[in-house]
């Protein structure tokens, strides 16, 4: 497992600068809850290696790992991960989207929140402009937001 080591911070530390990812959507559909958050799938040269499942596991517990030793808290804790993003507008369209500053006692990273997980394990969780993105895409699903 440690050859992946590399591999697996350099995914992770995408998420840092972007705020790409997927989503899957599996009927029924009640809430913006049931949108399951997908981080980068395994790379290529891995793929015959390790599940997709599995590197979706391993690259949540490598940021929220990440995360918790910066702010001195117990690895075994779970937490969910905020990633904070502000969109930038030109033109009415979003052309790109910059870190929100939310957190200025951490050195670095300070559009990163950790909360406690209400899952019972670590998760990660992507805000834009103060909303769940997994919300927005429930709204553009068509469903109604129930607030």
């Amino acid at each position: 497992m440690l050859e992946l080591v590399p591999d697996i911070k350099q995914a992770a530390l995408t998420h840092y600068h972007t705020p790409k990812t997927g989503f899957v959507i599996m009927p029924p559909i009640a809430s913006y809850e049931d949108i399951e958050l997908k981080l980068q799938r395994c790379p290529e040269h891995l793929r015959d290696r390790i599940s997709d499942d599995k590197w979706q596991e391993l690259l949540v517990t490598w940021i929220a790992t990440r995360e918790k030793a910066k702010r001195g808290i117990s690895i075994d804790k779970p937490m969910k991960v905020r990633f904070n993003w502000l969109s930038v507008e030109k033109d009415g369209v979003i052309i790109d989207c910059l870190p929100e500053i939310v957190d200025d006692t951490v050195k670095d990273d300070q559009h990163v929140l950790l909360y406690d997980s209400e899952s019972g394990h670590d998760e990660i969780a992507i805000i834009c402009d103060g909303v769940d993105f997994r919300m927005t895409m429930f709204s553009l699903l068509g469903f109604p937001i129930k607030v």
